[in-house]
């Protein structure tokens, strides 16, 4: 009796696995791990530039193999990137323009190939050696800051008896005295500022950790009168856009921006702002492990670049009493004028007045 012969199987070709598949999964994992979305667009952009890198030359739609992920191209796409002459190539918003990109952002570019090459080689994804790109040396530039002549235009840019001026003079002391992130400042809640403690409480910052930050009277009093007089009245958000919207993070650049330009101080960013205070800070005397808690670091380290700028600069022979105007300069600066809580009358054009509770004494001014 014969056996009946089994047909034979095809065998199935398998797939190629992608890079953008395992860009995906590896996008996926960083989203499971909490990371903010910010994060994670920073990580997808980087990623895909760097398989557009790998792809130059072929059609759009081509698949890249994984196989294509090697450390020599990560070497290539890092060298491309140094040698780059043009600036926002792919921004929905700038123009394209001439320029390289900074130092600090091929190195970004370097961090998240590795850290990409990290989760590869726990994932069984073994072989590609990205973990091993080297990162090209960075200039030692001191960090730029603000001086006292600079704060004091920029404090008083704009009347503050108009709705751009009162909430500009509130935005840039909140900034200067508490040294938060542009992210931090425009998700600030009405509910999370303590007026009668002087402090605002940071929600999901750097890391989705909370955190305290604490401000004085040059800030309380233009931060009052934009709340009582200037402010839309819906909205949860502390700063609104002119027309009641919460406030984006281009939104706060261009209104930076556009202070840089009135004032003619061509440094002017909104992270300058953050340099200012927490090298100030550490000149008045305040401990490194104060400010790392202050600024929301997740590490000493990051926070070491403003004591090595704080020690330079105290080298350079600031006095004691040059120290602590640096401190508290916006809390002796005169021209801040009463407290709103003294006005028998509404400004002109200032939106709805809600009830709020009586304003706590101000420490003399001048």
């Amino acid at each position: 009796m014969s056996l009946q012969q089994k047909p034979k199987r095809r065998r199935e070709k398998r797939m190629p696995v992608t890079m953008d598949a395992v860009i995906g999964e590896y996008l996926a994992s960083l989203k499971l791990r909490d990371l903010s979305p910010s994060t994670i667009v920073t990580y997808d952009k980087v990623l895909s530039h760097f398989r557009d890198y790998i792809r130059r030359g072929q059609p759009e739609d081509t698949r890249v193999p994984f196989t294509a992920v090697s450390l020599r191209n990560a070497r290539g796409y890092i060298a491309a990137k140094l040698g780059q002459e043009t600036l926002y190539s792919d921004h929905p918003l700038h123009k394209e323009r001439e320029g390289k990109l900074s130092p600090h952002t091929v190195h970004q570019h370097v961090r998240v190939l590795r850290a990409f090459g990290h989760w590869l080689t726990k994932n069984d994804y073994a072989g590609t050696g990205l973990e091993n790109l080297e990162a090209p040396k960075l200039p030692e530039n001191l960090i730029d800051i603000l001086s006292p002549e600079e704060i004091d235009l920029l404090y008083n840019l704009h009347s503050p008896n108009t709705l751009i001026g009162s909430r500009w003079r509130a935005t840039f002391a909140f900034f200067l005295q508490t040294g938060v992130r542009v992210s931090e400042l425009i998700h600030l809640k009405m509910d999370d500022l303590e007026m009668d403690h002087y402090r605002a409480k940071i929600r999901n910052g750097k890391g989705r950790k909370d955190r305290y930050v604490s401000f004085g009277a040059k800030t309380w009093a233009p931060l009052d009168q934009y709340i009582r007089f200037y402010r839309p009245e819906h909205g949860d958000c502390v700063f609104l856009s002119l027309d009641g919207q919460a406030m984006t993070v281009s939104g706060m650049e261009q209104m930076v921006r556009n202070a840089r330009s009135k004032s003619g101080i061509k440094k002017l960013h909104c992270h300058l702002l953050r340099h200012t205070f927490a090298t100030s800070y550490l000149m008045a005397g305040g401990s490194a492990f104060e400010l790392q808690e202050q600024l929301g670091h997740a590490t000493l380290e990051m926070t070491r670049k403003y004591v090595h700028l704080a020690n330079i600069l105290a080298k350079t022979g600031a006095q004691p009493e040059q120290v602590e105007r640096r401190r508290s300069m916006l809390d002796k600066m005169p021209g801040l004028g009463s407290s709103p809580e003294g006005r028998r009358t509404r400004p002109r054009g200032a939106g709805s007045l809600r009830p709020r509770r009586s304003a706590p004494a101000l420490e003399p001014v001048g």
